[in-house]
């Protein structure tokens, strides 16, 4: 059952991919679906959204977007399933990744981070 929802998952993310990827409004990079290790064999899948201060900056920032999704996993790996449920976690963790995606990309280019499909399994 993990496992087909795991894949369940995959394809929702494969479907939005192959619409083209980081489409959206102006001044928003949506990103692919990311599926993340939580502690004892959990996981966590969402697709990040960044909106961006500037949207002339979409170009840097879809270009940094590897980068940026490396940084994503990192902060996240390895938190308690129950913590990574919280609507307090994840509002501190949007907020936390935007300082932290600011600081790789040298400048004040996110606004804020927003996830669609926020499911812990």
């Amino acid at each position: 059952m993990k496992y087909l929802f795991l894949l369940a998952l995959l394809c929702a993310g494969a479907v939005q991919a192959s619409g083209g990827g980081a489409t959206g409004a102006p001044g928003v990079v949506k990103m692919d679906l990311l599926v993340v290790n939580l502690e004892s064999g959990r996981y966590v899948g969402f697709t990040p959204q960044i909106k961006l201060a500037d949207p002339a900056d979409e170009g840097y920032v879809k270009a940094s977007v590897p980068l940026l999704r490396h940084e994503m996993i990192k902060e996240l790996v390895g938190q308690k399933a129950a913590t990574a449920q919280s609507a307090e976690f994840i509002a501190g963790y949007a907020k936390q990744l935007a300082t932290g995606l600011n600081r790789l990309l040298k400048g004040d280019y996110v606004k804020e981070v927003l996830f669609d499909n926020w499911v812990v399994r």
